[in-house]
């Protein structure tokens, strides 16, 4: 499914549909990180603790330089953390933003609902840009029948 923002013409553009950011966070993550919550999801897990990041409608629209920007010039931070929304439905400008923050030295965490099997297996290049630059990738769709504290995970059926 290919949505306004993660369409071709987008991809050129490099811009984000964000439902929010913060720069700095210290429980979504190791360390103090930055944290940007795409805006869209298509795969809207029942029980999910964030359904207003669900519909693709424009949030925040923010160029992924300008991001990347915001987020380097934070300081005291580790990283960055990306969730949502599915951070993949936007991959090619999140990677934009992730290869910046990778190149200045800081770390990428990506939450994820698909597994890491679908990651790898799309045919869509921009999906395996992100991976190439994240440090920890918890994958998988929330599950709140499995939901409890497992570290870097929302439910004990996602993979880090």
């Amino acid at each position: 499914m290919v949505h306004e923002y993660n369409d071709p013409g987008c991809r050129r553009r490099s811009r984000l549909n964000l439902s929010g950011y913060l720069l700095h966070s210290t429980v979504n993550g190791p360390g103090t990180r930055a944290v940007v919550w795409v805006q869209g999801c298509p795969i809207r897990c029942k029980g999910c603790f964030n359904q207003a990041s669900w519909p693709f409608s424009p949030a925040h629209i923010v160029p992924a330089e300008e991001l990347a920007t915001r987020i380097l010039a934070a300081d005291g931070i580790d990283g960055v953390t990306f969730s949502g929304g599915e951070p993949f439905a936007q991959a090619g400008p999140l990677a934009d933003v992730a290869e910046r923050v990778i190149d200045a030295g800081l770390t990428v965490v990506t939450y994820s609902v698909d597994t890491f099997k679908q990651r790898t297996s799309s045919r869509d290049p921009d999906y395996r840009r992100p991976l190439a630059v994240t440090d920890l990738l918890s994958s998988g769709p929330f599950r709140a029948c499995l939901a409890g504290w497992a570290p870097d995970c929302g439910s004990a059926n996602q993979q880090v």
